[in-house]
């Protein structure tokens, strides 16, 4: 038991390790919020997900999100690894309850859509509470309610793209990438 363990915490730990990688190659989508970028560091989270349950998957978001909030996006502060744990470890749970309940391509469909789902919906709330602090982390506004306007005037709509444009690319890589991740890793007998 203690080796099989191991073994698993091994393999979290190397998808951990390509999140953090994938997550070095941002593709920014919108010129005119450029802090908006789109990478594909949710892919191994939800593959997580998916091959050691739903838990796994908010496992390694945490530390996921700390590392990349540390280490690559260290300017968004405490509100990116904030914001990054709680839409990406939504979506992985979600996602990964889904898929451990209906375990079929069928299921995984389901699963990553109503973990999309999750995520855009948890996005707009913590984007509306949180994004006009990182506003005030980069524009010299020292008011919450001014930084709230200008965030809501300026960014939200490009959020509100974002969202939805983000959950469905990972998604798609997701489903095409899982199962030969799971053959690579050892852990689906084909």
């Amino acid at each position: 038991m203690r080796n099989k363990n191991v073994i698993m915490l091994v393999k979290l730990g190397l998808l951990t390790a390509l999140s953090m990688v994938l997550a070095l190659v941002p593709i920014p989508i919108f010129p005119a919020a450029p802090f908006l970028k789109l990478d594909f560091a949710d892919v191994p989270i939800l593959i997580a997900s998916f091959m050691f349950g739903p838990w796994a998957g908010v496992a390694v978001t945490a530390v996921a999100s700390l590392l990349q909030g540390l280490l690559i996006e260290a300017a968004s502060g405490w509100v990116g690894i904030t914001m990054h744990f709680f839409a990406t470890g939504l979506f992985a749970l979600t996602a990964g309850c889904c898929y451990r309940r209906f375990h079929t391509r069928r299921g995984a469909v389901k699963a990553l859509i109503a973990g999309s789902a999750s995520m855009i919906g948890v996005m707009v709330v913590l984007n509306i509470v949180l994004s006009p602090v990182y506003v005030m982390m980069f524009m010299s506004v020292t008011d919450y309610a001014e930084a709230r306007h200008i965030y809501m005037k300026e960014f939200f709509v490009w959020s509100m793209l974002f969202n939805p444009i983000k959950a469905v690319s990972v998604s798609l890589i997701t489903f095409v990438v899982y199962k030969a991740v799971g053959r690579v890793l050892g852990l689906i007998k084909m």
